[in-house]
């Protein structure tokens, strides 16, 4: 589910979008390209979407992954932090 559906279910359309142009200031959206759909698809990730989000950071020189379900990560080479414990 996206950041947007979750806010206009909550709110409304508006403050889901006043609220993605927020948090765009605080991150870097990198692109998903057919290399990285190809890696996804061809890897030992359960979840679509985290083998996405992991192959594009990947591919930019990422250093560590910041999830709430960092289970879906066992797999990774990378440091898996949740948000609570991310900075410690």
């Amino acid at each position: 589910m996206t950041i947007d559906c979750l806010v206009s279910k909550i709110h409304n359309r508006n403050k889901a979008k006043i609220s993605i142009k927020k948090l765009l200031a605080f991150f870097e959206i990198e692109k998903v390209d057919k290399e990285v759909l190809l890696l996804s698809i061809d890897s030992q990730f359960t979840d679509f979407e985290d083998a996405v989000q992991y192959y594009s950071g990947q591919l930019v020189g990422f250093e560590s992954i910041v999830t709430r379900n960092i289970d879906d990560y066992k797999k990774a080479v990378y440091p898996t932090y949740s948000p609570v414990n991310y900075g410690k």
